[in-house]
């Protein structure tokens, strides 16, 4: 039973780590600009059950699935990279004027970013996806397996709450410190996209790692 803690707590710590929901808080302070309490929540549920869907799926059938479309961990940092890039490029290209008197109310797509960029690559990223295929190929017993993903759904737990509570620094920030946050949050995210692109190219091409 020792032997079996051990392990969870290995798991869970590690993937704690590679999922870092606290990076992801950016992302969930602009959906909470964008949606309603009420979306807000099923924003948050709908990122939680996929990107929780996506890391058990890999966690069971990862190997086979990197195997049989021939991808490598490099080009999923640098797809999740583009990805992330993208979605900062789109927010700073986009202005949102002040609604007006008689203005029609339209349907919006603000909730899709709780999929993309939220669930994928923030929540269930490459370096998450990676750790568990690593992991899921060294088990050897079905109870291991078991131990593994009960920590994928230890961690997506606890990073639906992290982010859940991060709505009290919207609640705090004002209108005025809302707008900075927001600029600094999106340079951030940007940032991290960055940054995957780079970690996926220096994988990809170790030439490129500084010595």
């Amino acid at each position: 039973m020792d032997g079996y803690i051990t392990s969870f707590l290995n798991y869970f710590l590690a993937l704690f780590v590679m999922v870092d929901p606290f990076a992801a808080i950016p992302i969930s302070i602009l959906l909470m600009q964008r949606l309603t309490p009420v979306e807000l929540v099923h924003a948050l549920r709908k990122s939680f059950f996929v990107a929780t869907g996506i890391l058990i799926g890999f966690a069971i059938g990862g190997v086979t699935i990197l195997k049989f479309f021939e991808i490598s961990v490099a080009a999923l940092r640098i797809a999740g990279g583009f990805l992330l890039l993208k979605f900062t490029l789109e927010h700073m290209a986009v202005e949102q004027p002040e609604p007006q008197e008689g203005d029609i109310a339209k349907p919006h797509k603000q909730e899709d970013l709780s999929i993309v960029p939220l669930a994928i690559p923030m929540l269930a990223g490459p370096g998450a996806i990676s750790l568990l295929v690593v992991e899921a190929s060294y088990t050897d017993n079905h109870m291991e397996r078991m131990i593994l993903l009960v920590a994928v759904l230890a961690v997506m737990f606890i990073s639906y709450f992290i982010l859940k509570f991060s709505q009290h620094i919207f609640k705090i920030l004002g209108e005025t410190g809302l707008k900075v946050f927001t600029k600094i949050m999106v340079l951030l995210i940007a940032a991290i996209a960055i940054q995957y692109i780079l970690s996926g190219l220096m994988d990809a091409f170790p030439a490129l790692k500084p010595h």
